[in-house]
C-alpha cells in the first residue's frame, strides 16, 4: 500500500515539474516574441519619425528652385541620424546588461524556423525581385543606362539570395559554401548604386538634394557587409546587430525622396531585409549563465 501511495505521489510530482516546463518555455516563447516585435517597433518608428523630418526639411530649408536655402531645420536631419545612433547603441548596451547574449556562429545566430519566417523571407525577396524588374524597365529613360541596369541585375540576385541564406541557416547540417555567396550579393548591390549615385550627382552641387540617398546607402552596405560576417564565421554580434537596425531605418527614411518606382521598392525590401535579419538574431538572444569560479586550491578547507 505504502508503495503504491508512494509511486502516485512520484508520478503527481513528474506532471507537476512537467506543467512548469511547458509553463517556463511558453513564457520564454512570449518574452521572444515581444523582444522581435520590440525590434521591429524601433528601425520601423526610427525611419517613420526619419521620414517626417526629411519631409519637413524640404517643406521648410528648400527654396521653390528646389535649392537649399539658409534654415535651422537644415539642422534636423544630423540632429535625428545621431539620435538614432545613440538611442541603437543604448538599446543594445540595455540588452547586454540584461545578460543577453547572441550566438556568433551562422546557424545559431540567424536560424528562423516556423511558418512565419518561411513566409515573410520569401516574401521579403519577391518584393526586391519585384523592384529590380521595375528598375529595369525604367533604365531605358535614365541618362545611366547601363549602370541601372547593373544595379537592377544585382538587386535581382539579391531578393533570390535572401531568402536562400536564411533558408540554409534554418536546416541541419554543414553550412553550404553557397551561402558566402548569398550573403555577398546585397553587398555587391549597394556598392553598384553607391557608383550609380555618384555618376547621376556628380554635376550636382547642391548636396541636401541626395545626401540621404548616400547615407542610406552606405547605412545598408554597412548593415549588409555585417551580416554576411556570419556567413564567412567572422562576426561582430553587437556591431552586426547595430547596423541592421541602423541601416533598415536610413533606408526607410530615404523613401521621403523622388527617384526611380523600382529604386523606392528595393530601399523598401532593404529595410525588411535588415528588419528581419534584427528580429531573427533578437529572436535568438540567449541569457549567459554566470560561471561561479573554483574555490582556489590552497590545501586550506573552508566553510
Amino acid at each position: 500500500m505504502q508503495d503504491y501511495i508512494d509511486r502516485e505521489e512520484d508520478l503527481r510530482q513528474q506532471a507537476i515539474e512537467e506543467h512548469k516546463r511547458k509553463m517556463a518555455e511558453d513564457q520564454a516563447r512570449l518574452q521572444r516574441r515581444n523582444r522581435c516585435i520590440a525590434s521591429c517597433c524601433y528601425v520601423a518608428g526610427a525611419g517613420a519619425f526619419g521620414v517626417f523630418i526629411r519631409w519637413l526639411q524640404v517643406q521648410t530649408a528648400f527654396t521653390e528652385d528646389g535649392l537649399a536655402d539658409r534654415s535651422a531645420f537644415n539642422l534636423l536631419l544630423p540632429i535625428f541620424v545621431a539620435v538614432c545612433i545613440y538611442a541603437f547603441w543604448r538599446l543594445l548596451r540595455q540588452r547586454e546588461r540584461e545578460g543577453f547574449v547572441l550566438p556568433e556562429d551562422f546557424k545559431g545566430a540567424l536560424v528562423n524556423r516556423g511558418m512565419l519566417f518561411t513566409v515573410l523571407r520569401w516574401a521579403i525577396g519577391g518584393i526586391m525581385c519585384v523592384g529590380a524588374l521595375l528598375l529595369f524597365s525604367e533604365s531605358a529613360t535614365d541618362k545611366n543606362t547601363e549602370m541601372i541596369k547593373v544595379l537592377a541585375a544585382t538587386a535581382f540576385l539579391s531578393g533570390i539570395s535572401f531568402p536562400l541564406l536564411l533558408t540554409a541557416a534554418s536546416r541541419e547540417g554543414r553550412t553550404a559554401h553557397f551561402c558566402r555567396i548569398y550573403a555577398t550579393m546585397p553587398v555587391v548591390m549597394f556598392s553598384v548604386w553607391l557608383i550609380v549615385c555618384y555618376k547621376t550627382n556628380a554635376i550636382n552641387s547642391e548636396g541636401w538634394a541626395y545626401v540621404m540617398e548616400l547615407l542610406a546607402i552606405i547605412a545598408a552596405l554597412l548593415g549588409f557587409f555585417r551580416m554576411a560576417g556570419f556567413a564567412f564565421g567572422v562576426a561582430d554580434t553587437k556591431k552586426s546587430m547595430f547596423y541592421a537596425m541602423f541601416g533598415g531605418a536610413m533606408c526607410i527614411m530615404a523613401l521621403a525622396d523622388d527617384r526611380h518606382t523600382g529604386m523606392q521598392i528595393i530601399f523598401l525590401s532593404s529595410a525588411l531585409m535588415l528588419g528581419m535579419y534584427g528580429a531573427v538574431m533578437t529572436n535568438n538572444f540567449y541569457i549567459k549563465k554566470k560561471e561561479t569560479p573554483p574555490p582556489p586550491d590552497d590545501g586550506f578547507e573552508r566553510l
